[in-house]
């Protein structure tokens, strides 16, 4: 949640007002992949069953993680390097 909060506000091509309407178009999202996730989760555990849905999952959020590691540092850290 804070990554989703703070790249929006430190954007220089975003003023407050569209930072608004982005921070909160990333929160539809978030909070669709919550409800989507816990019912294709239930739904793989009825079909497949509970070690192959913990695999998945675990992969799916090795993946999710590798993608966030090259995100670039926007806060107080950044602005001290420039």
């Amino acid at each position: 949640m804070p990554i989703m909060t703070a790249i929006p506000l430190e954007h220089p091509a975003m003023g407050p007002a569209s930072a608004g309407t982005v921070t909160g178009f990333l929160i539809t999202i978030g909070s669709l992949g919550g409800t989507i996730g816990q019912l294709s989760y239930t739904w793989m555990l009825e079909v497949f069953g509970a070690r192959e849905v913990l695999m998945t999952m675990g992969i799916l959020c090795s993946i999710i993680t590798l993608f966030t590691i090259p995100l670039s540092e926007t806060g107080a850290k950044n602005k001290n390097k420039q």
